[in-house]
């Protein structure tokens, strides 16, 4: 559905229904998948006043903070959701404030949550997968990029992802058809194409 058509229709609700704590909750999951999280914010805030610990909520409040580059506050919220309930974008989110933290460890331990307790969370999988690539861990970040496209094919930056570590193994023949991929289905991938030329380059060598 169109999320901005959806924002009008769940503002007449509102009109109508200012404390349904739906309505609420509705309104500020339309203002986050428009990507705007300052606007959001109050309106899971305010859910929360309503309901009081909605495990949901405090994910969506923590990820709000998270994209406001508000990370003490995003993992307070987060924390607070975990001891909720267990919740695999509870986790992700989590990992992914430890890793704009530059806790690294951490990021992957609640990576490796996040696929406990959803292993077909691709997000996770290919966060982890760069993570274990940056320190070098191609193989093990080769089979969770395999898991990201086994789950979702039209992975743009899996392909991209796993083109890179391919060719960083010496593998160009796959590294070439996984980038091909990247740009096949967005061609405007810096990354892949770089990469692809510089594959182009090392296997001509």
């Amino acid at each position: 559905r169109d999320p901005t058509r959806r924002e009008r229709l769940v503002r007449r609700a509102l009109e109508v229904e200012p404390d349904n704590p739906d309505v609420v909750y509705e309104m500020g999951a339309v203002l986050q998948q428009l990507r705007r999280p300052t606007d959001a914010l109050p309106y899971f805030t305010r859910h929360l006043d309503l309901v009081d610990d909605d495990q949901q909520t405090l994910v969506q409040i923590g990820k709000c903070y998270s994209d406001l580059g508000r990370l003490d506050e995003a993992e307070t919220a987060l924390r607070r959701a975990l001891a909720v309930s267990d919740d695999a974008t509870g986790y992700y989110n989590l990992g992914f404030v430890m890793e704009q933290r530059g806790r690294r460890e951490e990021a992957e331990r609640y990576y490796r949550r996040t696929l406990d307790v959803d292993p077909t969370h691709a997000s996770a999988h290919n966060n982890m997968a760069a993570l274990l690539a940056e320190r070098g861990r191609l193989p093990e970040a080769v089979e969770h990029w395999a898991i990201v496209l086994r789950f979702n094919p039209e992975h743009v930056d899996g392909h991209a992802n796993m083109g890179a570590a391919l060719a960083q193994q010496g593998r160009f023949a796959g590294a070439l058809r996984h980038l091909d991929e990247a740009l096949r289905l967005n061609p405007t991938h810096a990354g892949a194409r770089a990469n692809r030329e510089a594959v182009e380059r090392g296997s001509r060598n």
